[in-house]
């Protein structure tokens, strides 16, 4: 199939493309680990992941006491919610996306849907992605950030944005631009009285009916009457928001997953386009709902540098879940589907390739759903059914969503629920359950950091939680940082930064 990223002619290598960058997006470039930037990373990492893989003995001593100051540092950076973020690889300035207000009148007058870089370490505000003309009119669904220093962002408008390494300019990438349209039947518990007009409507009588117009959504919505009951018909007509966005490791390529009910193939190569330019190399089919989440990862693990070296973005293997509960499993080479799983009931609400930790050095894709669930998918494995599947979250009060899968340094994966819990699963004992810790409120985000997990829940509290350390999960203390819901979650060796609904970020010094 002509739609994936190997006809882009893009396999993830850089050493065709580092004589054309200037100076001042070298600036912005993380020291690679091996003297070269490797090809092998199928995903960059995001906030929740990037320091899962840091061995234990580099954290400062007091992780496992408390911060230097339980205060931290706090800087407000918008009056509305901060619904996501991503740190970038050199962990010294994060990117937050805000959630816009819900009113035509309120929207006029702000710019919470922009996306702000801050410095990690001190919380000061750097920058902020918004203008007139440039970004976001929607709340931002997601952030991350490319190895050159520029940033990619996605929002409820449909829109993906592709911000430049410094400035306030974009390139609005479009893709997912089709519009959607639902109908509705709502019952109106006190029948609906119009005058004498509804009366002659049944008579034979032209139909003549008030009509509302509701912008948000866009909506035209007018009471319809029948002998039997009253309801409030409204046609719908949405573009698509783009729910998540994945970056390969290369920095010069992108998946997207959209309502409608799509994936999006991107080239993000920094020469050769103007900002008009459709960098929309392919669309997947498949779902038949709207997809929700998606996750890149390598589906073989390498041994060493140099079998990374002989990967690209393209070998890394690609899964998306949707609102029907179906998790889908794709060649990002070629762009073929591979598998078809069911399984979930409800959305799927998280996905992550994980180290399976049977020694075949092959990755497995977890996914959770809106039923409690975590099911494990092997895709050298066929057929519909998982490997595996725990009740993470399941209670006998009911369930509580997945909302983020993060593995520790010793391969323990932890799972963040809604029923106010932190899971953890041993893939190496065939994905049994090791215990859970009460977190006292929904987990809205989780970050590894060697043995440790910290778990951000709706009260604002951030839960530091032992993973590896000691048989059972264990809580070593909890910090205030957020006084709404805790959305956004990064660890390094000595610090922690926080965002959240609330409107501010807090960093942490250890």
């Amino acid at each position: 199939m002509d739609e994936g990223f190997r006809a882009m002619g893009v396999g993830g290598s850089r050493e065709a493309d580092e004589d054309g960058v200037d100076d001042e997006t070298v600036h912005h470039r993380a020291a690679p680990s091996s003297g070269a930037l490797l090809r092998g990373e199928s995903a960059a990492p995001t906030a929740s992941s990037f320091a899962a893989s840091r061995p234990a003995s580099v954290l400062a001593a007091n992780w496992f006491e408390s911060p230097v100051s339980q205060q931290g540092t706090v800087t407000r950076l918008s009056d509305r919610p901060l619904v996501c973020a991503d740190v970038d690889a050199l962990g010294a300035k994060a990117y937050v996306g805000g959630e816009v207000s819900m009113t035509a009148a309120e929207t006029a007058s702000r710019t919470d849907h922009a996306v702000y870089e801050v410095d990690v370490k001190t919380c000061k505000k750097l920058r902020t992605l918004y203008t007139k003309t440039h970004g976001h009119k929607e709340w931002v669904t997601k952030v991350r950030c490319l190895p050159d220093g520029r940033v990619l962002s996605s929002g409820m408008d449909s829109l993906i944005c592709l911000w430049d390494a410094r400035g306030t300019r974009c390139s609005a990438l479009e893709g997912h631009n089709g519009s959607g349209a639902f109908y509705t039947l709502v019952p109106i518990r006190s029948r609906w009285r119009g005058g004498r007009r509804s009366l002659r409507t049944f008579a034979g009588v032209s139909l003549r009916l008030p009509l509302a117009f509701n912008p948000r959504p866009r909506c035209l919505s007018t009471p319809l009457l029948t002998p039997f009951n009253s309801t409030l018909t409204s046609l719908c007509m949405e573009r698509p928001s783009v729910s998540d966005v994945a970056v390969g490791a290369s920095g010069l390529t992108a998946v997207s997953a959209g309502y409608d009910k799509t994936l999006k193939l991107w080239n993000l190569a920094p020469k050769g386009f103007t900002a008009r330019s459709d960098r929309c190399v392919g669309t997947l089919h498949g779902h038949k709902a709207p997809v929700t989440t998606l996750a890149w990862g390598e589906r073989r693990v390498a041994k060493n540098a140099e079998e990374k070296k002989d990967q690209d973005d393209a070998s890394g293997g690609l899964g998306s879940g949707d609102r029907d509960g179906v998790v889908m499993l794709w060649d990002a080479g070629s762009g073929a589907a591979v598998g078809r799983r069911g399984g979930h009931r409800g959305h799927v609400t998280s996905l992550a390739w994980i180290d399976g930790g049977g020694g075949g050095g092959g990755a497995v894709l977890l996914s959770g759903g809106q039923d409690g669930k975590v099911h494990a998918w092997d895709p050298r494995v066929g057929g519909t059914s998982p490997v595996a599947s725990v009740a993470a979250h399941v209670q006998k009060a009911g369930a509580g969503a997945v909302g983020d899968i993060v593995q520790t340094v010793s391969g323990a994966v932890v799972t963040a629920g809604a029923d106010g819990h932190v899971a953890v699963i041993d893939p190496r004992a065939g994905f049994a359950a090791r215990g859970k810790v009460a977190c006292g409120d929904f987990v809205y985000s989780l970050a590894a950091i060697g043995p440790l997990a910290l778990a951000g829940t709706g009260s604002g509290g951030i839960h530091v939680i032992d993973i590896d350390v000691t048989d059972e999960p264990k809580t070593l203390y909890g910090l205030g940082a957020n006084e709404a819901a805790v959305r956004c979650v990064h660890a390094s060796e000595d610090g922690l930064f926080a965002a959240g609904d609330d409107g501010t970020c807090i960093s942490y010094a250890f």
